[in-house]
């Protein structure tokens, strides 16, 4: 985190990942880079971010179709994936929360021929026992 003032913070990172042999296996579900944009104001009972996460291409392995002791590889393209998320605090038991995924409604893959859903909205209550 890099504070910008008392309330604000900038996140970011980054990784970059190479498959350490040339039998390919090394890289296969696992993106080449990822990285991560967001800006978070923090206050005694609120907080709220706005993240954008970058992810590479990824390969994946599938089984062949006519004959399934063959697999094939399948690459998957990059996305970008922009969220927001609030929080509010009522005391130290309970808190709610709302968060917003995939605004820009991208169609991910996170595993092979699994979209992840669209734009969706996520509603969150903490309690602590």
């Amino acid at each position: 985190d890099w504070r910008i003032s008392d309330k604000v913070s900038f996140q970011s990172g980054i990784l970059f990942r190479s498959a350490k042999s040339s039998n390919f296996s090394d890289a296969l579900y696992m993106p080449a880079y990822e990285a991560l944009i967001a800006l978070k104001y923090t206050s005694s009972k609120f907080q709220a971010r706005v993240k954008c996460d970058f992810v590479g291409e990824q390969y994946f392995s599938e089984m062949g179709v006519d004959n399934p002791l063959v697999s094939t590889i399948v690459k998957a393209d990059g996305y970008v994936n922009l969220g927001v998320e609030c929080n509010y605090k009522f005391n130290e038991k309970m808190s709610f929360g709302i968060e917003a995924r995939n605004i820009t409604n991208s169609e991910i893959y996170e595993f092979n021929h699994y979209k992840s859903i669209g734009a969706n909205l996520l509603a969150k209550i903490n309690l602590k026992f």
